[in-house]
This record gives C-alpha cells, sequence and structure tokens, in this order.
C-alpha cells in the first residue's frame, strides 16, 4: 500500500490559481473587462447563470470558487471554447494543472492496481494513519502552508516517533520547489531521526523527466523497499550514538559549571608552562575525567 500526499495530483482549488496567476483577482474582479464578459458568456453555454443575473456580485464570488476552478475552467469543453485572449489569461495556471496529471499518470503507470494499491490525498493525515502504509511520497509544499520547510520535519519527526521501534515505511519528499528542498535535505534526516536510507529527497523536474518517470518511480520505489531493514537499523544506531553524545554534553557541561577556582587556576597554569591553548587542556581534563 503506497500513500501519495500532494494536493497538486489530487484536485486544484482557487488558492493555487491565485499562486499562479498573481494578477487574476484583479482580472476576475473587473466585471466590465473583457475576460469577465467572456467567461459569463460561456457560463451561460455550459450551466444555469440565472441566479447571476442582475447580481455581478454573485458571477464574482463565482469565479474565485474552487468550483469554478473544478467544474469549469479545467475542463476540456473551457480549453476547446476559451479564446486565445482568455486562455493567456491562465497559461501559468493550466500548465501547472497540466504537469500535475502527467505526474499522476506516472504514478499510476509505476503502481498498477492490483498488484499494488496506491492513495493519494490532499492533506498530510494524523501519523498513526501514515505509519501503516508500506510506502510514502510526501509533496513539500502543500496548500494553506506558510512554513512548508518547518511543516515537513515535524511531520516527519512525528512519523518516526510514531514508528518507534518498528520498521517505518520509506519515504520520499518531492517538490517543485526545488531550492527548498535540496537546500534542506540533511535538516529531513536529522529533525526527523529518518537515515538517508530510508528518506529521499526527489525534485520533481526529476521525476518528470524522461529517463525517470514510471519506470524511475518503481526503481527508487524497489531500492527503498530493499534497504529498509538497514535503514530501521541505522536509524536505531544513530539514535543510540546520538543519546550518547548528549549524555557526554550533559556530563562535561556539569563538570565545567563545577569547576572551582583552584581548579581553572591549575589547568591555565600548566597551559602556560607547557605554551599550549588553555582550551585545549580544558578539553583535555574534561575528555580524559568525564567522558
Amino acid at each position: 500500500r503506497i500513500l501519495v500526499v500532494d494536493d497538486e495530483l489530487v484536485q486544484f482549488v482557487y488558492a493555487q490559481l491565485r499562486e499562479s496567476e498573481p494578477e487574476i483577482e484583479a482580472v476576475l474582479g473587473d466585471v466590465d473587462g473583457p475576460e469577465v464578459k467572456e467567461l459569463l458568456i460561456l457560463c451561460a453555454e455550459k450551466m444555469d447563470v440565472s441566479a447571476f443575473n442582475g447580481d455581478s456580485k454573485a458571477f464574482e464570488h463565482f469565479l474565485t470558487s474552487d468550483a469554478f476552478v473544478q467544474d469549469f475552467l479545467l475542463t476540456d469543453w473551457f480549453r476547446g471554447k476559451a479564446s486565445a485572449d482568455l486562455l493567456g489569461r491562465f497559461s501559468n495556471f493550466l500548465t501547472r494543472a497540466d504537469r500535475g496529471s502527467a505526474l499522476r499518470r506516472e504514478f499510476d503507470l509505476a503502481f498498477p492496481a492490483p498488484a499494488y494499491e496506491i492513495h493519494f490525498v490532499g492533506k498530510r493525515p494524523p501519523r498513526a494513519e501514515a505509519v501503516v502504509f508500506d510506502f510514502l511520497f510526501l509533496d513539500l509544499v502543500l496548500v494553506g502552508s506558510a512554513t512548508p520547510v518547518d511543516d515537513l520535519k515535524k511531520y516527519l519527526g512525528e512519523l518516526s516517533a510514531e514508528s518507534g521501534d518498528k520498521l517505518m515505511p520509506p519515504i520520499v519528499a518531492m517538490s517543485t520547489a526545488e531550492a527548498e528542498l535540496t537546500k534542506h535535505r540533511q535538516e529531513f534526516s536529522k529533525a526527523s531521526q529518518i537515515s538517508a536510507a530510508g528518506l529521499w529527497i526527489l525534485p520533481k523536474s526529476d521525476l518528470a523527466s524522461a529517463d525517470f518517470k514510471a519506470r524511475g518511480l518503481r526503481v527508487l520505489f524497489d531500492q527503498l523497499m530493499a534497504q529498509r531493514a538497514a535503514s530501521q537499523s541505522m536509524r536505531a544506531f544513530i539514535r543510540s550514538w546520538s543519546d550518547a553524545l548528549k549524555r557526554a554534553a550533559d556530563a562535561a557541561e556539569t563538570t565545567l559549571w563545577n569547576l572551582d577556582a583552584a581548579a581553572i587556576q591549575r589547568v591555565h597554569l600548566t597551559a602556560n608552562v607547557d605554551n599550549d591553548p588553555f582550551d585545549g587542556h580544558l578539553g583535555d581534563l574534561i575528555s580524559r575525567e568525564y567522558l
């Protein structure tokens, strides 16, 4: 069972239209503009617009709704009917939607039923629900996320904590925000305590490239599943080692705070006699006696 958390592979909403077309609110808010006039004509062909007659506010509300995006804008009918100028107003968003549809097809090709059971969702489910899957694909940026990097790090940490000492599903973190994804790739493993053997970073441009696509998804899936046990062993080892380091650091800090003036003076005099740095002698004392 495979879980794919990516709102662009599920259903687009008005917020994503606004992200892709920064000027679209002004365009759709101009009731006397050519775009709104053409949209009203097209809506009259496709749906009942009696509720909009004489009520520009009602039509404006519809144009800023998820229903407008899902039931009208992203239909083949609209693309076939709209003028080139109108389509141009939505070109960035339509390209984004096409990219999402293409990527979803690659997932379906890579993991066909009934051999695989794949679930697409637009929001990250509670951690207890997520860890029961065999494999996770997680998109970095979801609708409404103001701090996507921190949000993903927190979620990965929750998944790791929920799994405890049990095998946890391999995870692929993916995004079109590739600069953020690659910049913080090491932080994802450290913050979540998931080793690189169980957490893969995948820019969506790589996923969409001709030499990756469905075949690459399957290869990546097979590779991470094959090293799932090794990833769990590495996770347990690093956590144990990290805990030991923290205990040693705590002991050293306690020792430093409790060194009296005479002890500090002796270390300082010894360093002067040997013509060595003071911090080097202090570090030797701590490591020899307390770590």
